[in-house]
This record gives structure tokens, sequence and C-alpha cells, in this order.
């Protein structure tokens, strides 16, 4: 039996040559107004798109970050958060594009997501814990520039070699060795210098978020900050993604986390969220930051966790059912 030919059009083939971001909406854009009538938005579309009425520039939020145009053809033009029109100020919070203003800088969504991602995710780690790094070959280092930092290239952990010593963070922990292949164990200091130099043009990066606290002869309390999942304050509201190129085979063998947001992100609702998507004002699914939640597997929670005590550690990091936060 032949089949039957379909009478749909085929959907069109959208083919870039360099990094693009895909924007789309249910059939045409419908504008809708908001707020006090200097604005519309887009409700057909899962990305914040407004336009503002008095410039009729088109504004779109991407991973935290503004880009403005004429014209939907573009060109496209990054936009400071701190340099938004007044107009996006004024979005109500309850509006269905409320969310957005925690991308908006000065609002109160803003200023609270830049705070609370001052607040570490801590957790006591046992100090029997191990960790198995994989190769593929013999293992492969490269200097960090600027620094006495050499790099794991040919892993997917994140495992740094400084001088005589092998420090690697898996989920959000440090662990040591005097072996690239391990035994791997529980760090209980780091080279925290060493590792502070590690610039941002560098993938390990986020290895500069994680830190060591205080150890007991049974735990070692360790914590991270969002920076550990690529998502940092960027002129008063928060952004996402590593923004880093990862060169192809062979210089890098696993998959990278990702360069542009897709993983962490912070609404009013449920705060610092982490999963597999992100939009501002067009919820999705996530784990919450706070609340007993949990980005890095087991080494924060479950098990491992001991939060039951509340230990104060030199007046700026209370660990345990608590947490709060002073100078860093």
């Amino acid at each position: 039996m032949i089949p039957r030919r379909s009478s749909r059009k085929p959907p069109a083939i959208v083919v870039a040559t360099e990094p693009t971001e895909l924007i789309a909406s249910d059939g045409e854009p419908k504008w809708k107004p908001v707020g006090e009538g200097d604005l519309l938005f887009v409700e057909n579309t899962e990305t914040p798109w407004i336009r503002e009425l008095t410039t009729q520039r088109i504004y779109v939020l991407l991973s935290g970050r503004w880009f403005y145009a004429t014209d939907t053809n573009g060109p496209w033009t990054f936009m400071r958060a701190d340099q938004l029109p007044e107009a996006f100020k004024n979005l109500p919070p309850a509006s269905d594009i409320g969310g957005v203003r925690v991308s908006v800088a000065g609002t109160e969504e803003a200023e609270d997501a830049v705070l609370d991602a001052a607040v570490p995710k801590t957790a006591a780690i046992k100090r029997g814990e191990t960790l198995a790094v994989a190769y593929d070959g013999e293992p492969t280092f490269e200097k960090i520039p600027g620094t006495d930092v050499y790099l794991a290239l040919n892993t997917a952990t994140q495992v740094l070699a400084i001088g005589s010593q092998y420090y690697a963070v898996d989920h959000g922990v440090w662990f040591k060795a005097t072996n690239p292949k391990g035994p791997w164990v529980v760090a209980d200091q780091i080279p925290e210098d060493e590792i502070q130099k590690i610039p941002p043009s560098s993938s390990a990066y986020n290895v500069t978020h994680v830190h060591v606290y205080q150890s007991t002869p049974e735990v070692v309390y360790v914590g991270y900050y969002p920076g550990y999942l690529w998502s940092f304050p960027y002129y008063g509201v928060p952004v996402y993604g590593t923004g880093w190129y990862y060169p192809p085979p062979p210089y890098y063998y696993h998959p990278m986390p990702v360069t542009w947001g897709l993983h962490v992100g912070y609404s009013p609702w449920g705060g610092w969220r982490f999963g597999v998507s992100w939009g501002t004002g067009f919820m999705r699914v996530g784990v919450s930051w706070g609340g007993g939640g949990r980005c890095c597997g087991g080494w924060y929670g479950g098990n491992y966790h001991g939060g039951h005590n509340t230990i104060n550690i030199g007046n700026t990091v209370n660990i345990g059912n608590s947490i709060s936060h002073g100078n860093r």
C-alpha cells in the first residue's frame, strides 16, 4: 500500500553558521499591552519579547541578557540591564511578563537575586567519600594562562594540577590526590590563592566559586555559589551560561557546560533554580536552589549531608539548617 502524501506544508529548516538564538512564536506574533501602556509583549512565544512604543525598539531577553533591534531581522545590539528604558521597571510583577523584572537592574526582584547569589549552598561531606576519574588515554594537562595551574583536557571531570598535587571538583566538592588517576579523597584544604587566579577566559573558572570552609575528623564543610553553575551578577542582574568557546576534538573530549544559559536561573517565586531550561516569566521545570533542593547529586543531599549542626566559620557563613552570609 502506497502511503498518502500529507497536504501539510513541511516545516522551515533554519541553518546557522555562527552563534545564534532561535526565537519562535505559535503563529504570527500576538502583541499585548502591559504596564502603563508604554510596552507591548508577544504572548504566543516562550521568549520574553517586548516592544517599547516610544522608540519602536524590539527587545528580547536571552539567558539574562537583553538585546534590541528596530526590526526582527536585526541587527541586534546588546543592552546592559542597568540602561533599559524606565518603563521596564514599571512592569507589574503580577503581569504575564512580570518575571522579566529579575533581569531589570534596580527592581526589587533583581536586587534580591544578586543578594541571593552571595549566599552559598553548603554541605558537610564525610571524609570517607571517594571519587573515580576516567581519562581518554593517559592524563593530558594544559597550563591555564597567567597561572601556575594546569587543567586536564581529556576527562569529563575538572582536574587541576597545582605543584605536586592534583585537585578535582565533583558536584561542588573538592577532592585531592598525589596522582592524576587517584586515589582521590575529600580535600580539607585547597590552594585557594592559586585557584582564585584562574581567569574567566578559562573553562575551569567556575571552580573558583567552590570552597572548603572547615573540617573535623569526621566531615569537611564545603560550599559553592551560583558561579559554579555558570551564573553571575552582571550590571545588577543575574546572567547565565559560560560564554566560553570550546574547541572541537581532539582538544576537548567530553560534553562541556552549556555556553548559553539552559542550566541555571533565578525567579522571584522560587529563588535560584537549575534544570533543563530557563525562562524569565515563562517558567519551566527546575530544582530550587534553597529549601532543601539539590543540584549537585548526592554530595549536597541525602546521606552525605550533615545539616543538623550549626557551625559559625569566621563570622561569615553559618553552616547547618540555617545559613546566613556576611562579607566575603
